[in-house]
């Protein structure tokens, strides 16, 4: 009976021990899924809102009437791409991959030709009526709108798959 009683102690705490560990296993995976792809997830998120939000502020610098439009676009658009920069340090903490790097050059690739796009604007409020200007402001708006869809859907891969890595985890 001692021998029994013995053994029936053994295996409850065999069992706790293998139950704690279990949790604390679970627990640990958890706070991975909330400290880390959940965020990285929010990040990619945004991202795309901001992606989205810069292809509008673009045809809206390009549609300036007056230099007080041209100057409030050009505020928002420094704003958005500041906001991409930022989540684009935060999705850089996490991974480092092709993809975000391929991320980061089309965001310097919008970079440039919103400054174009700026300069050329500019340069059709100062001299109107000049049919020129409105030719490449419109040809650096189809630029930009090809450059930001190209990035809408680069930032859309990564935040489909980081939505799958976070169903699968």
């Amino acid at each position: 009976t001692l021998l029994a009683g013995l053994l029936i102690v053994l295996a409850g705490i065999f069992a706790t021990t293998a139950a704690w560990i279990g949790l604390a296993r679970q627990s640990e995976s958890l706070q991975h899924l909330s400290n880390v792809e959940v965020e990285r997830l929010m990040a990619s998120t945004r991202l795309l809102q901001q992606v989205e939000l810069l292809d509008n502020e673009g045809r809206l610098l390009a549609l300036s009437q007056t230099r007080a439009e041209r100057r409030q676009s050009e505020v928002m658009l420094a704003d958005r791409m500041d906001w991409a920069q930022r989540l684009m340090l935060e999705l850089r903490q996490v991974s480092d991959d092709e993809a975000l790097a391929a991320i980061d050059a089309r965001l310097g690739e919008i970079r440039a030709n919103l400054h174009e796009l700026d300069q050329a604007v500019r340069r059709q409020l100062d001299v109107p009526g000049h049919a020129g200007f409105g030719d490449v402001v419109q040809r650096l708006l189809e630029q930009h709108e090809t450059l930001t869809g190209a990035l809408s859907a680069q930032v859309g891969l990564v935040t489909s798959g980081v939505r799958r890595q976070v169903r699968d985890h």
